[in-house]
């Protein structure tokens, strides 16, 4: 039985972080729609400080480790195309960014960017969802997911 302190699998805390921070970005949405520009700012902040940290936990931990286990490249295998959308992500963040440094926000241009990213990240999510993530529970020895999930909470 899993306690929700207790994940079991990648996938799980994967998954919840990805549920959180779409939560982040719809407060950040509805906040700019109610001209709460301060509140908009803030929920971004959050929102791409944990986007880019569950990047770094992917690409420093997860793909290592999924790479070590199926045995499949980083060019030729599903890792190389996450990292590559990771960049596009990154690059989509950055651009997001800079919207909340001028000095007045452009909710249209945050609208048009951030209706970019999500869809961007609904299709990275699901296929990590969907393909990367089980298949790493699946192949990761048991002992090694377990540390794998451990270096992932407490990640900084």
């Amino acid at each position: 039985m899993t306690t929700p302190t207790e994940i079991d699998t990648v996938t799980e805390y994967l998954q919840a972080d990805h549920r959180r921070l779409d939560a982040l970005m719809e407060a950040a949405r509805q906040a700019v729609r109610d001209g709460r520009a301060e509140d908009a700012a803030a929920s971004f902040f959050e929102f791409r400080v944990g986007l880019t940290r569950h990047i770094k936990i992917e690409e420093g931990l997860l793909f290592p480790s999924f790479e070590a286990a199926t045995g499949m490249s980083r060019q030729g295998g599903p890792t190389g195309v996450m990292r590559l959308e990771h960049e596009e992500i990154l690059r989509l963040l950055g651009e997001i960014r800079e919207l909340f440094v001028s000095p007045q926000l452009d909710a249209a241009a945050f609208e048009a960017l951030r209706g970019a990213l999500v869809a961007l990240l609904q299709e990275h999510n699901g296929k990590e969802e969907r393909v990367l993530y089980p298949m790493t529970d699946r192949m990761v020895a048991p002992v090694r997911l377990r540390e794998l999930i451990g270096q992932m909470r407490d990640f900084k």
